[in-house]
């Protein structure tokens, strides 16, 4: 299904398909619309040729966490927080571990 907001998100990777937010964008209206397949494949493209997008890990990972992939979402949470401690983002790191932790079933408190 298209919507005005996916055919413009498309308009703007026509113009630049470079352009790592669209990418993101694209990812995540895909997830929206229910097409996590298509999303995870926008995502994916970001982790391979943007490794330094640090949105992409969390949300991404919490897609394959949806899909019932925790161990591929695990092993993302990790490589995100690898960049996001490069990165010295601590808002990030944050998220991220939070996730992991919550991934490998520790509640929020980390019991």
């Amino acid at each position: 299904m298209s919507t005005p907001r996916l055919e413009q998100l498309l308009a703007f990777l026509a113009q630049d398909p470079t352009d790592p937010f669209v990418h993101y964008a694209l990812a995540l209206e895909y997830q929206r619309q229910g097409q996590p397949e298509t999303a995870a494949q926008y995502f994916a493209g970001l982790v391979r040729n943007h490794p330094s997008y640090l949105a992409t890990y969390y949300h991404y990972g919490k897609l394959l966490q949806d899909q019932g992939q925790t161990e591929s979402a695990i092993d993302l949470f990790r490589a995100g927080i690898e960049v996001a401690t490069e990165a010295r983002d601590r808002n990030a790191l944050r998220e991220l571990n939070e996730a992991l932790q919550l991934a490998l079933g520790f509640d929020e408190d980390g019991f």
